[in-house]
Protein backbone atom coordinates (compact mmCIF):
# COMPACT_ATOMS: atom_id res chain seq x y z
CA UNK A 1 0.00 0.00 0.00
CA UNK A 2 1.47 3.39 -0.89
CA UNK A 3 2.55 5.55 2.04
CA UNK A 4 0.05 8.30 1.23
CA UNK A 5 -2.97 5.97 1.46
CA UNK A 6 -4.40 5.45 4.95
CA UNK A 7 -4.70 1.90 6.25
CA UNK A 8 -7.97 1.07 7.97
CA UNK A 9 -7.80 -0.07 11.57
CA UNK A 10 -9.52 -3.28 12.66
CA UNK A 11 -10.45 -1.57 15.92
CA UNK A 12 -12.06 1.46 14.25
CA UNK A 13 -13.76 -0.76 11.69
CA UNK A 14 -15.33 -2.95 14.37
CA UNK A 15 -16.31 0.08 16.42
CA UNK A 16 -18.08 1.89 13.58
CA UNK A 17 -19.01 -0.61 10.86
CA UNK A 18 -22.19 -2.50 11.76
CA UNK A 19 -21.63 -5.28 9.23
CA UNK A 20 -18.07 -6.01 10.34
CA UNK A 21 -19.05 -6.10 13.99
CA UNK A 22 -21.68 -8.77 13.33
CA UNK A 23 -18.83 -11.19 12.63
CA UNK A 24 -17.77 -10.74 16.27
CA UNK A 25 -21.12 -10.16 17.98
CA UNK A 26 -22.97 -13.25 16.72
CA UNK A 27 -20.35 -15.76 17.92
CA UNK A 28 -19.98 -13.87 21.21
CA UNK A 29 -23.72 -14.07 21.89
CA UNK A 30 -23.80 -17.77 20.95
CA UNK A 31 -20.97 -18.60 23.35
CA UNK A 32 -22.57 -16.53 26.11
CA UNK A 33 -25.76 -18.56 25.62
CA UNK A 34 -23.74 -21.75 25.88
CA UNK A 35 -22.04 -20.59 29.09
CA UNK A 36 -25.37 -19.50 30.55
CA UNK A 37 -27.01 -22.85 29.79
CA UNK A 38 -24.09 -24.93 31.09
CA UNK A 39 -23.53 -22.93 34.28
CA UNK A 40 -26.98 -21.82 35.38
CA UNK A 41 -29.07 -24.94 35.65
CA UNK A 42 -31.82 -26.41 33.59
CA UNK A 43 -32.74 -25.45 30.06
CA UNK A 44 -36.30 -26.31 29.06
CA UNK A 45 -36.50 -29.07 31.68
CA UNK A 46 -33.29 -30.85 30.62
CA UNK A 47 -30.04 -31.04 32.48
CA UNK A 48 -27.74 -29.21 30.04
CA UNK A 49 -24.62 -30.94 31.37
CA UNK A 50 -25.92 -34.49 30.87
CA UNK A 51 -28.96 -34.21 28.61
CA UNK A 52 -29.06 -34.64 24.84
CA UNK A 53 -30.59 -31.19 24.48
CA UNK A 54 -29.60 -27.82 25.87
CA UNK A 55 -25.84 -27.41 26.14
CA UNK A 56 -24.84 -29.49 23.09
CA UNK A 57 -27.15 -27.43 20.89
CA UNK A 58 -25.64 -24.17 22.14
CA UNK A 59 -22.13 -25.62 21.86
CA UNK A 60 -22.68 -26.46 18.20
CA UNK A 61 -24.41 -23.13 17.64
CA UNK A 62 -21.30 -21.47 19.08
CA UNK A 63 -19.01 -23.43 16.75
CA UNK A 64 -21.11 -22.73 13.67
CA UNK A 65 -21.47 -19.05 14.51
CA UNK A 66 -17.73 -18.79 15.19
CA UNK A 67 -16.92 -20.25 11.77
CA UNK A 68 -19.60 -18.26 9.95
CA UNK A 69 -18.87 -15.06 11.88
CA UNK A 70 -15.13 -15.43 11.31
CA UNK A 71 -15.66 -15.95 7.58
CA UNK A 72 -18.04 -12.98 7.40
CA UNK A 73 -15.65 -10.76 9.35
CA UNK A 74 -12.75 -11.76 7.10
CA UNK A 75 -14.87 -11.01 4.01
CA UNK A 76 -15.94 -7.60 5.30
CA UNK A 77 -12.44 -6.59 6.42
CA UNK A 78 -11.07 -7.71 3.05
CA UNK A 79 -13.62 -5.50 1.28
CA UNK A 80 -12.75 -2.49 3.44
CA UNK A 81 -8.98 -3.00 3.10
CA UNK A 82 -9.27 -3.52 -0.65
CA UNK A 83 -11.31 -0.36 -1.05
CA UNK A 84 -8.80 1.69 0.94
CA UNK A 85 -5.92 0.21 -1.04
CA UNK A 86 -7.27 0.99 -4.51
CA UNK A 87 -9.92 3.60 -3.70
CA UNK A 88 -9.97 7.25 -4.63
CA UNK A 89 -10.55 9.95 -2.03
CA UNK A 90 -13.28 12.48 -2.79
CA UNK A 91 -15.15 15.05 -0.75
CA UNK A 92 -18.77 14.30 0.04
CA UNK A 93 -21.63 15.67 2.10
CA UNK A 94 -23.79 13.90 4.65
CA UNK A 95 -27.33 13.99 3.33
CA UNK A 96 -29.04 12.15 6.18
CA UNK A 97 -28.10 10.44 9.41
CA UNK A 98 -30.38 8.66 11.84
CA UNK A 99 -29.85 6.50 14.92
CA UNK A 100 -32.14 4.03 16.60
CA UNK A 101 -30.81 2.77 19.92
CA UNK A 102 -27.15 1.95 19.25
CA UNK A 103 -27.37 1.55 15.46
CA UNK A 104 -27.68 4.04 12.68
CA UNK A 105 -27.57 4.73 8.98
CA UNK A 106 -25.74 7.53 7.27
CA UNK A 107 -26.38 8.57 3.69
CA UNK A 108 -23.86 10.71 1.85
CA UNK A 109 -23.62 12.28 -1.57
CA UNK A 110 -20.52 12.88 -3.66
CA UNK A 111 -19.30 13.51 -7.18
CA UNK A 112 -16.82 11.21 -8.90
CA UNK A 113 -15.60 11.88 -12.45
CA UNK A 114 -18.35 14.42 -13.04
CA UNK A 115 -21.19 12.09 -11.98
CA UNK A 116 -23.21 12.44 -8.78
CA UNK A 117 -23.61 9.45 -6.47
CA UNK A 118 -25.27 8.60 -3.20
CA UNK A 119 -24.17 5.84 -0.83
CA UNK A 120 -25.24 4.64 2.58
CA UNK A 121 -23.55 2.89 5.50
CA UNK A 122 -24.87 1.00 8.51
CA UNK A 123 -23.02 2.22 11.59
CA UNK A 124 -22.92 1.92 15.35
CA UNK A 125 -23.56 4.94 17.51
CA UNK A 126 -20.31 6.05 19.09
CA UNK A 127 -18.41 9.22 19.87
CA UNK A 128 -17.05 9.22 16.31
CA UNK A 129 -20.39 8.66 14.61
CA UNK A 130 -22.27 11.12 16.84
CA UNK A 131 -19.96 13.78 15.40
CA UNK A 132 -21.46 13.21 11.96
CA UNK A 133 -24.17 15.77 11.19
CA UNK A 134 -26.28 16.44 8.12
CA UNK A 135 -24.65 18.91 5.78
CA UNK A 136 -21.05 18.46 6.91
CA UNK A 137 -18.40 17.77 4.30
CA UNK A 138 -16.04 14.86 4.75
CA UNK A 139 -13.56 12.65 2.94
CA UNK A 140 -14.92 9.49 1.33
CA UNK A 141 -13.06 6.59 -0.21
CA UNK A 142 -14.71 5.63 -3.51
CA UNK A 143 -14.28 2.38 -5.42
CA UNK A 144 -13.06 3.46 -8.89
CA UNK A 145 -14.45 0.26 -10.44
CA UNK A 146 -17.84 0.65 -8.76
CA UNK A 147 -18.32 4.35 -7.88
CA UNK A 148 -21.68 3.67 -6.17
CA UNK A 149 -19.66 2.09 -3.36
CA UNK A 150 -17.97 4.50 -0.94
CA UNK A 151 -17.02 4.61 2.73
CA UNK A 152 -16.47 7.48 5.15
CA UNK A 153 -12.71 7.53 5.68
CA UNK A 154 -12.81 8.91 9.23
CA UNK A 155 -14.77 5.88 10.48
CA UNK A 156 -12.04 3.44 9.46
CA UNK A 157 -8.73 5.20 10.06
CA UNK A 158 -7.36 6.82 13.18
CA UNK A 159 -6.93 10.54 13.10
Amino acid sequence: MPADKPKPSIYWTLQSDYRASLGVLLPAVSWLLYLFVTHFGLAHGYDPLRGAEGAPFFFYLGLVSLLAGGAFLYWRLSLVWSLFERGVEVTGTIAKIAFYRDRGRVRYTYTYQGQSYQAESAIFESKRTRGLKEGIRLVLVVDPDNPQHALIRALYVKG
